[in-house]
């Protein structure tokens, strides 16, 4: 995944997939790759943002040329000056630590896109609201669309983009899922996450075969291919070849179905999952442009294929991390409230509710009380539904 992440955000802005008239999606991930401390994720994700990495740090020494011929210039007496200089603009591609105007204003410097890496994704979300008033919550979840965004503050001017593609991807311990989590469930920023969950991580021995420099040096040569891709504010719109619109057509009328029945958890963590399909069979195409095995005309039938097994592959991962987060508040219950919370269907009438609950020993009175607590959602007039199981 890691490696789909950086191919697909070295691209950017600068290809979208049609999926469909008025229907486009960029190559745009929120991605967490779940394992618990001393994992070795950190590996993994240097492996994979090396070559970016690498431009960054190209980027900054023409930067810092720049600044200094800059500095002498404007040192001058204004008659001795060559002309008029525009400061000179770091172009960067990832970042760790910033503030809202900072983010925007380095899309502006960097059009294309940018990358947000937190190696312990617990410090991005923990830096919500640090350096202004509002929700930074809402800005995310609005920015994984890939629109426009307008950041607000007292005392200096609004800042504005209209284009956006922005990815966040880091690492996260299964432990701390449910602090992930909290209080960004309803507002729909965790259905928005990929989760990369392995059922088991062994801790590795030591190993000191090194990683073969070719394997490197081709990973740099893929993804300078991409980010030599053209861009001039205008993206390459590529369409689904014939045969991939229907494996598309068929797995989304599927996946519609299983999400009509599988109740509201399986629907909201699937309700993402075709926008994803998009843009992963776009982000398979462009690594696969990188490799020389793609003149990215359209998306194939192997490309498509390939993005639903992994959509499959994150569902269940998501469903596995939903385990960890959306559970939690049912650990405090007491032995009667955890008795008549499991036997409560999914979705019930209050009548029927109160028959469970009194036959179980809960008063009436608490038991109305309880329904009107966070882990219950009122559907309708004297109807409710579960949100944890």
């Amino acid at each position: 995944p890691c490696l789909l992440f950086v191919a697909s955000l070295a691209c950017g802005n600068s290809v979208v997939v049609e999926l469909q008239k008025g229907w486009q999606e960029k190559p745009l991930m929120y991605l967490a790759i779940v394992g618990g401390r001393g994992t070795n994720k950190t590996s993994c994700f240097d492996f994979a943002l090396a070559p970016i990495r690498a431009r960054d740090n190209e980027e900054y020494d023409n930067y810092v040329e720049a600044k200094s011929q800059y500095d002498l210039e404007c040192s001058k007496p204004a008659k001795e000056r060559k002309k008029m200089l525009e400061p000179p603009v770091f172009h960067q591609y990832i970042l760790s630590d910033f503030t809202p105007e900072v983010l925007v204003h380095q899309h502006r410097a960097n059009p294309r896109g940018l990358i947000v890496f937190n190696d312990e994704l617990m410090g991005f979300i923990l830096s919500f609201n640090k350096y202004r008033s509002g929700s930074d919550e809402q800005m995310w979840t609005q920015l994984f669309a890939g629109g426009g965004v307008t950041v607000n503050r007292v005392g200096a001017d609004p800042v504005k983009i209209n284009d956006t593609c922005i990815g966040v991807f880091g690492g996260i311990q299964p432990e701390i899922l449910s602090q992930f989590a909290k209080g960004k469930i309803q507002s729909g920023f965790v259905d928005r996450w990929l989760f990369a969950f392995p059922e088991k991580v062994r801790y590795p021995k030591f190993n000191d075969v090194d990683i073969d420099e070719k394997i490197a040096r081709n990973w740099k040569e893929i993804v300078d291919k991409i980010l030599e891709i053209p861009f001039d504010d205008t993206p390459k719109v590529v369409q689904l070849s014939p045969g991939a619109k229907l494996i598309f057509k068929e797995w989304y009328d599927k996946l519609s179905e299983q999400k009509n029945n599988g109740g509201t958890r399986f629907a909201g963590l699937a309700t993402k999952m075709d926008r994803y399909c998009g843009r992963m069979a776009l982000g398979i195409e462009i690594m696969k442009y990188g490799c020389g095995e793609s003149e990215l005309l359209d998306i194939s039938e192997d490309s498509m294929r390939c993005s639903i097994a992994l959509c499959y592959y994150f569902l269940a991962c998501g469903l596995k991390a939903q385990k960890r987060f959306m559970n939690s508040p049912t650990e405090d219950f007491t032995q009667i409230q955890r008795e008549v919370y499991d036997e409560l269907p999914q979705s019930f009438e209050t009548k029927k509710g109160l028959e469970i609950a009194e036959g179980l020993g809960m008063p009436a009175r608490t038991f109305k009380r309880w329904l009107n607590t966070s882990l219950f959602k009122r559907i309708s007039y004297g109807f409710y539904e579960k949100k944890y199981r």
